[in-house]
């Protein structure tokens, strides 16, 4: 599997096999949370949102609802705090979407976003729609 952003989306399939700690996740839409991001909220200077996303993030590993993870990184680079808060928006948004409780230990359900992480679903819902979306299931019995 390739390891870049670019690629995992094309290798979504590997999700689906046994083992993987994200099975039954969307590649697609976690990269395009990372995408909204980094070239739009970038480009149009999104105050609001990076006035808050950075506290949000802090606020939710302290309070033990975001847990560690493991990252592949480019050789010699250590994950920290920085690589956390960088997924943090990317992994609580492809929950919310996706809204299927069970396939993430936090942030799964819409409802479970709203009730525990009450600010970020609110910054969530400024950005995406609240309607819900297509079941994207690509995993046959995830």
């Amino acid at each position: 599997m390739g390891t870049t952003d670019v690629s995992m989306t094309a290798n979504s399939g590997w999700l689906c096999y046994p083992g993987n700690p994200d099975r039954g996740g969307d590649p697609v839409i976690h990269e395009m949370v990372h995408t909204i991001n980094h070239i739009v909220f970038e480009d149009i200077n999104e105050v609001y949102f990076y006035e808050r996303i950075y506290h949000l993030a802090l606020s939710a590993i302290e309070k033990g609802i975001f847990l560690p993870f493991q990252q592949n990184l480019p050789e010699g680079e250590q994950q920290d705090m920085s690589h956390r808060v960088g997924e943090y928006w990317a992994m609580t948004v492809e929950g919310y979407i996706m809204d299927r409780e069970g396939f993430k230990s936090s942030h799964d359900t819409r409802e479970w976003v709203e009730e525990n992480d009450p600010e970020l679903f609110e910054l969530i819902t400024r950005y995406f729609p609240t309607e819900t979306w297509p079941d994207g299931k690509f995993c046959p019995d995830a």
